[in-house]
Order: structure tokens, then C-alpha cells, then sequence
């Protein structure tokens, strides 16, 4: 169970409760002043940064985070490569990281966005996805997709997963395949641009051979061979190895 607020997330675990239980604690949500009426396996609290709170709260669009300080300024134009729709501490992010350096001439940094296209985010989620992240800074943002990505940080190479190369260029995502097609222009006028890392799903891997392109974008679209890099385990069961 989870309280959020605009600063502050609780977060309380059990790995079983009655039906009895289960009503008491939903009951105890209406008033947390209360004891706990049963206790927890685990409870974390995680407090957000001013900066964070006012990310939140939509009072600001991005900040680069440190684990020691907040760091407001933006990287110069010619290192905005971003690795992103990662858990950055690991699902290989350390290694395509490097190998996208090469690739590209240029640094890579993190990006987190508290808000997502398709799945929830709260406070703890953040906080123990950018805690392990050994790195100078993390770019925390509300762009929940790449169009919005796209207005901030322009001339941008995103580094992502194969499997979300394919939700890019699904028209389920979009109002139509129209509409798809348009928002891939977008991206190609604000010069940004992807690069795929493989990524082993179930019994296969997907790779440039399994994704199809519409012809247009296929220009914004580099793909890292199999042999040289291949992400074993997605963000999705990080997320749940974690509880």
C-alpha cells in the first residue's frame, strides 16, 4: 500500500493479509493518524528534494539531479545523448551505455521521467531508481513520451530497447497511423534520433531483423547488432525483482 503526497512517499508491504485485514487497512486510510492495525513486513518512507517537489508539482519541466547536489545546468548541445526507458542501475544499461559512447562520439547521460506513457511512477519508485545510478548527474523530466522529449531537447539521440523501438512505430499508441507518421516527422525536424539495443524477449531476440519501420523513418533509427550487445531482463522485472 502507498500514501503519496506532493514531498513524500510511504510505502507499506505484507507478504500476506487476511480479508479481515485487508479491510481493516483499507479503512485506515481514512484516517493515518492511527495506529497501523496491521503490521507491516516492510515500510519505507522516501522524501522528496525541493527540486523534485516542484518537478512534481509541475513547476518546472526537468532538473539534473546529483546524489549530492542538484545540478541546474544542461549539458552543451554537442553531448545530448540520452539513455532512456531504462532502469539505468542495471537491465545492462551500464554496458550499452558504453558502447553507445562509441557509437555516437558523444557522453550519454540518464534520463528518468516522472511521468510515463504507460506505467504509474510515485516518489519511492524515483528515489530507488536514481539512489544506485553511478553517475554525475541524472536528468529528471515530465516528458512522457518522445514528442514531448523531443520540444525540450531537441538534436537528441535517445538510446532505448528494441521493444520500445516497436511501440514508437505502433499506430495503437497514437490517434492513427496518420497521426504516427506525423509525430515521426516531428521528430525528424527536431533532429532527434534513436539507437536500438537488442533485447532477448521470451524465446527470441528482437533486433533490427524483427522490427518493421514504416520507410520514412527508417533514418531515425540506428540498430547495435546482436553480437556486440543484447539486454537479457527488461525494466519491468527489475521493477519487480525490487519488491
Amino acid at each position: 500500500m502507498i500514501e503519496q503526497t506532493a514531498n513524500h512517499t510511504a510505502s507499506w508491504f505484507w507478504k500476506a493479509v487476511s480479508t479481515v485485514e485487508l479491510e481493516q487497512l483499507v479503512n485506515w486510510f481514512e484516517d493515518t493518524t492511527r495506529p497501523l492495525p496491521v503490521k507491516a513486513d516492510t515500510h519505507r518512507n522516501h522524501y522528496a528534494s525541493t527540486e523534485l517537489q516542484q518537478l512534481w508539482l509541475g513547476e518546472r519541466s526537468h532538473y539534473w539531479h546529483s546524489t549530492s547536489e542538484s545540478v541546474t545546468t544542461v549539458p552543451a548541445p554537442s553531448t545530448r545523448s540520452y539513455l532512456n526507458s531504462f532502469q539505468p542501475p542495471a537491465c545492462g544499461a551500464s554496458g550499452v551505455t558504453g558502447l553507445a559512447e562509441q557509437k555516437l562520439q558523444t557522453p550519454v547521460h540518464y534520463e528518468l521521467p516522472i511521468r510515463n506513457a504507460e506505467k504509474p511512477f510515485h516518489l519511492s519508485v524515483t528515489a530507488r531508481t536514481v539512489g544506485p545510478v553511478q553517475r554525475e548527474s541524472i536528468l529528471l523530466s515530465r516528458s512522457a513520451t518522445f514528442i514531448e522529449k523531443s520540444i525540450e531537447f531537441p538534436q537528441v539521440t535517445f538510446v532505448i530497447g528494441a521493444d520500445t523501438a516497436i511501440r514508437i512505430v505502433d499506430a495503437r499508441f497514437y490517434e492513427s497511423e496518420v497521426a504516427m507518421l506525423e509525430a515521426l516527422s516531428l521528430l525528424a525536424e527536431r533532429e532527434c534520433r534513436f539507437l536500438v539495443a537488442p533485447r532477448r524477449w521470451y524465446d527470441m531476440v528482437l533486433s533490427e531483423q524483427n522490427v518493421k519501420l514504416p520507410d520514412s523513418a527508417r533514418p531515425l533509427f540506428q540498430f547495435i547488432d546482436p553480437d556486440e550487445f543484447c539486454m537479457d531482463i527488461s525494466s519491468t522485472q527489475l521493477r519487480e525483482q525490487a519488491f
